[in-house]
C-alpha cells in the first residue's frame, strides 16, 4: 500500500517490511518520529497544563486532511484515524 501511494510530505515513510516464512507481514519499519505520536505529544502538553497553539492544531488537522485526500485518490480506507 505504501508503495502504491508513493512519497507524500505528510505520510510516514515506509522503510522495510518484515515477513514470516509464509509471506505474512509481521512488522513494518517506518521513519523515526523523534517526539513520538501526535497523541503522545498532545497528552504530554495536557499533563503539563499546557496547550498547543490553535495555529499548530489547525496546521496538524490540515496535514491529516491532505493525507486522507491522498488515500482517497487510491481508494484506500484508513481504519484508525484519530484526530
Amino acid at each position: 500500500m505504501f508503495t502504491k501511494l508513493g512519497r507524500h510530505t505528510n505520510l510516514t515513510r515506509l522503510l522495510a517490511v518484515l515477513c514470516c516464512g509464509a509471506g505474512v507481514v509481521t512488522s513494518l519499519v517506518t521513519e523515526f518520529a523523534e517526539l513520538g505520536s501526535l497523541e503522545k505529544v498532545l497528552m504530554a502538553l495536557t499533563e503539563n497544563d499546557a496547550n498547543a497553539m490553535t495555529s499548530v492544531l489547525l496546521t496538524t488537522a490540515l496535514q491529516a486532511v491532505d493525507v486522507m485526500l491522498q488515500l482517497q485518490e487510491y481508494k484506500i480506507v484508513h481504519c484508525d484515524l484519530a484526530l
